[in-house]
């Protein structure tokens, strides 16, 4: 998955960096092969090829564990990679590896929290269209 949502603020750059920074950021693909450690290799071979061929065009990544407290599983997670184009369009560039087998979002605020954030989304039952949304009041599934 790809956007390059318009950040229209320092403000927004600036928290979105600090957040990201919270999290190891790692030049170069030996450590975005080891995300999803516990799948199997031909399940993962697909995403391996990927960092492989397209690591260069977004040279940070990080592993975001998922919030479910129930979950064990290390592996549950997004694995998101990001290239800030230093140029005039004021752009990030994102791709994102998720295990899922219904639908991703993804999505950047300046509180932190999923009111008044930018959204992207992808559904599996819909795989050439990515949503664009902004959420105003509350959260709820696509």
């Amino acid at each position: 998955m790809k956007c390059s949502p318009t950040l229209t603020s320092i403000g927004s750059l600036l928290v979105l960096l600090l957040l990201l920074s919270l999290n190891v950021i790692v030049n170069a693909d030996s450590l975005a092969s080891s995300y999803f450690s516990t799948v199997s290799t031909d399940e993962k071979e697909i995403y391996t090829n990927w960092v492989a061929t397209h690591s260069s065009l977004y040279p940070r990544h990080t592993f975001m564990p998922s919030s479910n407290d129930n979950d064990n599983d290390d592996d549950d997670g997004a694995a998101i990679f990001w290239n800030i184009n230093n140029d005039d369009t004021d752009t990030i560039d994102f791709a994102i590896a998720v295990r899922s087998e219904g639908w991703i979002g993804f999505g950047l605020s300046e509180a932190g929290g999923m009111m008044g954030s930018d959204m992207a989304l992808f559904s599996n039952s819909n795989p050439n269209d990515i949503i664009d949304a902004y959420v105003v009041d509350d959260r709820s599934m696509p």
